[in-house]
């Protein structure tokens, strides 16, 4: 397990997800939630945390690469929505946790599918926070974890500092195997 210090913002999928965060402030976001919305409850949970900053934000949904399953959905497109997060220069959240399939994952050239390492550098930019997130597909039974907690991931793991760059990585065991292990 991953602890996370508090206050943290937990946003979990209301429909279609199967593990659920419990943090400070917990909520579960309607399928019907757009990008703007929810970037906008981040950023009054945030302000009315202690110090005016969330150490930690949590997105427990589906994702894919360069997407996140939350509400209606948050592609690169999106993403200026998330610029409220910094206010007169300073984040509103030290670190996003994405807890979601894929969202990180580089794609061939050839795939055709979105770049998940342009949209995480993209995220972190933007909201001047760092974004950690996977590049593989996770894999957990259905629980609610433990308050303050986070289970480990699957595959191999990227965070990506304010500016983009790529700060840490670290390989965990991937597939079902690794999931049944932790």
């Amino acid at each position: 397990m991953i602890t996370l210090h508090q206050p943290s913002l937990g946003l979990n999928a209301a429909t279609g997800h199967h593990v659920f965060v419990r943090m400070w402030n917990t909520g579960n976001v309607p399928s019907a939630k757009t990008p703007e919305e929810i970037a906008e409850w981040i950023r009054i949970v945030a302000q009315s945390a202690p110090g005016g900053q969330l150490r930690n934000c949590v997105f427990c949904c589906h994702g894919s690469p360069g997407y996140i399953g939350l509400g209606r959905g948050i592609r690169r497109a999106d993403l200026h929505h998330f610029g409220r997060l910094v206010v007169n220069g300073r984040p509103l959240v030290y670190k996003f946790w994405f807890r979601c399939c894929s969202v990180a994952r580089i794609p061939t050239p050839a795939s055709g599918t979105p770049s998940g390492n342009v949209f995480c550098q993209e995220f972190a930019r933007t909201t001047r926070a760092y974004v950690v997130a996977s590049t593989e597909t996770q894999w957990e039974r259905p629980r609610t974890l433990p308050f303050g907690q986070l289970d480990t991931f699957e595959g191999l793991v990227l965070s990506y500092g304010p500016t983009g760059n790529v700060s840490w990585s670290q390989r965990y065991m991937s597939g079902r195997l690794g999931a049944l292990l932790h």
